[in-house]
C-alpha cells in the first residue's frame, strides 16, 4: 500500500512539474527479466497451495532471501537512474533485516495490533509468511516493521525504514522519468560543404585585390 501511494505521488509531482505520463514508456530498466523472475518466485512462495507445501515451509526463507538479493543486483545495475540509489538503500536495509532473521521481516506486534486490531497469522497455521513477530531474540529490530501509518490515513499498517526509503525512491524515479523528453536531443547539422564540385573552378571572389 505504501508503495502504491508513493507511485501515485510520483505521478502527481511529475505532472505538476510539467512531465508527461507517456515519457514513462522510455524508462529502460537493465536486467528487468531477472527482476520479473524474482517477483514471480515471490508470488508463488506466498500463494496457495505452494505456501503450504513442506518444501516451502522448510526452505521458503532461503528462497525468499535469494529473490531479495537478485532484486538488489538489478537495482544496483540501474543505480544511475534518478532516485534509484535511494530505492536501493531501502531495499538493502530490508534485505539485511530479513536475511538476519531467517527470511522473515520482524514485525512489532503491539503497533500492528494498534493498526489492524489483530496480529498476523504465522507458520503455526501451516503456511509460509514473509513476516514474523518481533521478540527479544530478533536481530536488527530497528530495521523491522516498527513504524505506524498515521491514523488519519486509510488502510493503516506498519512499515520499516527501508519501506519508507523505497517509497521515496520510487516516487522520485517516476517523477524524474516523466520529465525526460521523449525525443532525442537534436544536434546542429554541419554546414553544407561550400567547396566547389570536382572539376569546377571556384567562383571569383568579390574582395578587392590584395586582401
Amino acid at each position: 500500500m505504501l508503495l502504491l501511494c508513493s507511485l501515485a505521488l510520483g505521478l502527481m509531482f511529475g505532472l505538476l512539474l510539467g512531465g508527461r505520463i507517456t515519457a514513462l514508456g522510455d524508462l529502460h530498466l537493465r536486467g528487468w527479466p531477472l527482476l520479473l523472475a524474482a517477483l514471480l518466485v515471490q508470488v508463488l512462495l506466498f500463494s496457495f497451495p505452494f505456501s503450504q507445501s513442506p518444501a516451502v515451509l522448510a526452505w521458503g526463507g532461503i528462497v525468499y532471501s535469494g529473490t531479495l538479493l537478485t532484486t538488489l543486483l538489478v537495482l544496483f545495475w540501474n543505480r544511475s537512474l534518478p532516485g534509484m540509489k535511494l530505492l536501493l538503500l531501502g531495499s538493502l536495509l530490508n534485505t539485511l533485516v530479513i536475511v538476519a532473521n531467517g527470511g522473515q521481516m520482524p514485525v512489532d506486534q503491539a503497533k500492528l495490533a494498534q493498526a489492524l486490531g489483530a496480529p498476523p497469522a504465522g507458520q503455526e497455521r501451516g503456511y509460509y509468511l514473509n513476516t514474523s513477530p518481533m521478540t527479544g531474540e530478533t536481530r536488527l529490530p530497528w530495521l523491522g516493521d516498527t513504524l505506524l501509518v498515521p491514523e488519519p490515513l486509510p488502510m493503516r499498517n506498519v512499515f520499516s525504514v527501508g519501506d519508507l526509503l523505497i517509497a521515496a525512491g520510487a516516487a522520485w524515479i517516476v517523477a524524474a522519468s516523466m520529465r525526460k523528453s521523449p525525443f532525442p536531443k537534436t544536434q546542429l547539422s554541419p554546414t553544407p560543404d561550400s567547396s566547389p564540385p570536382e572539376g569546377r573552378l571556384p567562383e571569383k571572389s568579390c574582395l578587392p585585390r590584395g586582401v
